[in-house]
C-alpha cells in the first residue's frame, strides 16, 4: 500500500484508507499532475474573489461530509432498529452529499455566481463520473451506476411507494458497508484535491487577499423566491475562517474540532448538559465514519504548521 501524501506532497496528517487500495499509484500520480496544472491556472491569477470562493467551497465541502456522516449514522440505526422506510432516502443523500463535497473541490467546476451550490442531481452525478473517470474509467462507470441506482430507489419510494416495501429490492440495493465505502472514496478524493490546491496556493500566490463579503455571505444566507434565511452557525464558522485561517487550507485542517462538535451537537435532541455526553458517544461510535474512522482528531488552527505547506 502506497502513501498518498507522497503524491500530493503535503504532510496533512490525513490517513487515506481507500484511494491507495481502489486506485493504482500511477493513476493518482497522473491525476495529481493534471490537478496541479489546472489549479495553477487559478492560483497564478489569484484575486480576492477566487480567495473567497475557494474558502467557501472548502467550507461547503466539509459541511457535505459532516451531513453525510449524520445521515449514515441514522442509516445504520435504521438497519438495526427496523426503520426501513428511511433507507432509500438516507442512502441516496449520503452518496449525493459526498459527491457534492467532491465537486466543490474540482478546479474545472466554476463558481459561477454561486450556482455550484444548487446544481441539479443529474449534473452532480455526471460531474462525479467525470472526476473519477480522470482517474479510472471502470471505477467511474461503477460509481455512476451506483448513484443512478440509489436515485431510482429514492424516487420509487418517494413517488410510488411499492406495497411490498423494500423486501423485493434488498439484493439490488447497496448494503450499508458498500454505501460507506463509496462515500469514503468521494471524501478522500475531495481531501486529495484540497491538498493539491493548498500546495498550488503556497507556490503561486505572493500576496495576501481580503475576503469578498458578498461572496462570503453565500455560505450562510439561503435565498429563495419567497424568503431568505441566515444560518447563524454558518455565519459564526465562516467568520472564524475569515479571522483565523486567511487561506485555503486542505479540508482536514479546516475541519476544526469546534466546527465538528457544533455540527453534530445541533443534531442532538437533548438538554444542554447532556449534549457533551452525546458528542463523546458519537466520537467513539460511527458518526465520524467518513473522515474519522482512523484514529486522529481534527486539527485546530493552533496545530496547523505552515511550514508543512512547503
Amino acid at each position: 500500500m502506497f502513501d498518498v501524501s507522497q503524491i500530493t506532497n503535503l504532510d496533512s496528517g490525513f490517513c487515506y484508507t481507500k484511494l491507495n487500495t481502489v486506485f493504482e499509484e500511477h493513476e493518482l500520480k497522473k491525476t495529481a499532475e493534471s490537478l496541479r496544472k489546472r489549479f495553477a491556472i487559478q492560483t497564478k491569477a489569484w484575486n480576492a474573489d477566487l480567495h473567497t470562493q475557494w474558502a467557501i467551497r472548502h467550507y461547503l465541502s466539509i459541511k457535505m461530509i459532516l451531513s453525510a456522516s449524520v445521515m449514515l449514522t441514522s442509516l445504520d440505526y435504521s438497519y438495526n432498529n427496523n426503520i426501513r422506510i428511511v433507507e432509500p432516502y438516507l442512502t441516496y443523500y449520503s452518496l449525493l452529499n459526498t459527491a457534492r463535497a467532491l465537486i466543490f473541490t474540482l478546479p474545472d467546476v466554476e463558481w459561477n455566481d454561486g450556482t455550484i451550490i444548487s446544481l441539479s442531481h443529474e449534473t452532480i452525478i455526471n460531474l462525479t463520473f467525470d472526476a473519477i473517470n480522470k482517474i479510472n474509467n471502470n471505477k467511474a462507470k461503477q460509481v455512476k451506476e451506483e448513484l443512478r441506482k440509489a436515485k431510482i430507489f429514492r424516487e420509487l419510494f418517494s413517488y410510488r411507494f411499492p406495497s411490498e416495501g423494500l423486501k423485493q429490492f434488498d439484493e439490488e440495493m447497496s448494503n450499508f458497508q458498500e454505501v460507506v465505502s463509496l462515500c469514503t472514496i468521494f471524501c478522500e478524493i475531495a481531501q486529495f484535491n484540497s491538498e493539491i490546491l493548498q500546495k498550488s496556493y503556497k507556490k503561486n500566490v505572493r500576496y495576501e487577499f481580503e475576503f469578498n463579503e458578498q461572496i462570503l455571505s453565500t455560505g450562510f444566507v439561503f435565498e429563495s423566491k419567497d424568503f431568505s434565511i441566515i444560518d447563524f452557525a454558518d455565519y459564526h464558522r465562516i467568520g472564524y475562517i475569515d479571522r483565523k485561517m486567511k487561506k485555503p487550507f486542505n479540508l482536514l485542517w479546516m475541519m476544526t474540532e469546534g466546527m465538528v462538535e457544533d455540527f453534530f451537537g445541533a443534531w442532538c435532541v437533548l438538554v444542554k448538559n447532556q449534549i457533551k455526553i452525546c458528542i463523546i458517544q458519537m466520537k467513539t461510535g460511527e458518526l465520524f465514519i467518513l473522515f474519522h474512522r482512523v484514529s486522529f482528531e481534527p486539527y485546530t488552527v493552533s496545530q496547523i504548521d505552515d511550514s508543512k505547506m512547503r
